[in-house]
């Protein structure tokens, strides 16, 4: 009867600490799901959809390149970007329904993206939407990475020491700062557009040590006559070899720019796009790349 009597107490103590050690590592499965990426389901992983190029540029710096499942034209030609995803088009002029057919768990939206109308009929439908400030000023670029990564619940850290060390570290501007022309192809190679001195591009020369080979606001196109009256000593130009702008050769043949000294000589820059019209992750070797021209002696 005493051994009976014992060998209950001990299995009645052995079932206490096993529910113990099951609760515990049911807690431990709770935290564990806790930090899986804000934009997960628990149907399968995470569906996100980006419109806007720096936006993109972010996701993939933050490794989260699978998950997207659609993105919108202007980030097609961005570093690592699957080019097989659901193409959005313009990020303007936004599609609710399209985007509503894919099911996403998170979509990211440039501040500049739209209509407004497609946003909210994305929200209503329960989809969750995170609006970015679009970057076009440096003070900006950590506002927008922090944004994002918030929205993944992914740490930013290196990322954003990387951007702000580059930001940070800016060269002194002399009065005889060399010129760039900051141009790029829209439709076609021979219709050239020029970004003025309100433009990111902009700013990004003055980072760098240099300037802007042109005075006026806004994008503007310009002819052989304009073109040649600038004779900056750096041509910059997207490095998106879909019209064919992104081949040094080719540009010396380019019935405008191969009127510019700059590119008889071969002093062309070829920067990703996303970086002349924001800032974000692919700043920071943007301005490796204008550094590094600014310090090249004259040819």
């Amino acid at each position: 009867m005493k051994t009976l009597t014992w060998r209950l107490r001990h299995l009645h103590a052995f079932g206490l600490v096993l529910c113990i050690l099951l609760w515990l590592g049911g807690c431990s499965g709770q935290e564990g799901a806790s930090k899986k990426s804000a934009a997960d389901n628990g149907k399968g992983g995470p569906r996100i959809i980006t419109a806007g190029p720096v936006v993109t540029s972010i996701v993939l710096h933050l490794g989260q390149g699978k998950a997207l499942v659609a993105t919108d034209l202007s980030s097609r030609n961005l570093e690592g970007i699957d080019t097989t995803l659901t193409d959005l088009g313009y990020y303007r002029v936004l599609q609710a329904e399209g985007i509503l057919a894919l099911k996403p768990t998170l979509v990211l939206v440039s501040s500049e993206a739209g209509p407004k109308s497609a946003i909210e009929q994305i929200q209503q439908a329960g989809v969750r939407v995170v609006v970015v400030p679009d970057p076009k000023t440096a003070d900006k670029g950590p506002e927008a990475i922090r944004l994002v990564a918030q929205a993944l619940a992914l740490p930013a850290d290196s990322l954003l020491k990387v951007y702000e060390e580059a930001v940070q570290a800016s060269v002194k501007q002399p009065a005889s700062s060399p010129s760039i022309l900051f141009c790029y192809a829209r439709g076609s190679a021979d219709r050239l557009f020029v970004l003025g001195t309100d433009s990111p591009a902009t700013q990004l020369a003055e980072l760098s040590g240099m300037r802007n080979a042109v005075t006026f606001e806004g994008t503007k196109p310009m002819g052989t006559e304009g073109l040649f009256a600038t004779q900056p000593h750096w041509v910059v130009l997207p490095k998106d070899k879909t019209l064919g702008l992104a081949d040094v050769e080719q540009l010396k043949k380019h019935p405008q720019l191969g009127q510019l000294d700059a590119v008889k000589t071969g002093r062309i820059l070829f920067l990703p796009t996303v970086a002349l019209f924001g800032f974000g992750p692919e700043t920071p070797a943007a301005l490796g790349i204008l550094r590094n021209a600014g310090n090249a002696p004259a040819k």
